[in-house]
């Protein structure tokens, strides 16, 4: 099958494919005589093993990982345990980290409905917040190196990715 129909059944772009290929997760297709790409039917199994991975929060390093190790003849599910405890603590650790920036917020808010307003100034009451909150602490951290998570949310995979 060639790459649109390939995209097609496993619910990526052709973009995601060919993006899958360069980071190495999923092998380089046989090209036909006029330069096409063609997949086998595991193509199709491996591109939707990759999606149930990423919606885990698999990087496609961690990806291509298990899919070295099952290619070696050993079971992946013990390394995959451990990639997903290591992401559930990172998950744990980002909502207590949004659960406070959640309670400044409405501190912040309610402080602005209450503050008169202050001409001349930036804002008082941002100004007047500790020196931690100006630091970072407490806000949400900047998105580095590409969350492909967050790319793909629009729907169907954009090919673009953390590992990217």
């Amino acid at each position: 099958m060639r790459i649109g129909e390939l995209a097609a059944r496993a619910g990526v772009s052709p973009d995601a494919i060919r993006y899958y290929e360069r980071e190495g997760v999923l092998p380089p297709p046989r090209r036909s005589s006029s330069g096409y790409r063609q997949y086998d039917s595991g193509a199709v199994e491996r591109v939707r093993f990759i999606r149930k991975a990423k919606a885990l929060g698999l990087r496609l390093s961690e990806v291509r990982e298990v899919f070295e190790i099952a290619s070696g003849g050993r079971a992946p599910c013990t390394h995959v345990r451990t990639l997903l405890e290591g992401h559930l603590r990172d998950v744990e650790a980002r909502m207590r980290e949004l659960r406070s920036l959640r309670t400044t917020l409405r501190r912040t808010l309610e402080q602005l409905d209450q503050a008169p307003p202050s001409a001349g100034r930036t804002c008082a009451v941002i100004e007047a917040l500790p020196e931690d909150r100006e630091r970072g602490r407490g806000a949400p951290r900047p998105q580095t190196g590409g969350d492909e998570t967050l790319r793909s949310r629009g729907g169907r995979d954009s090919g673009q990715g953390r590992d990217g």
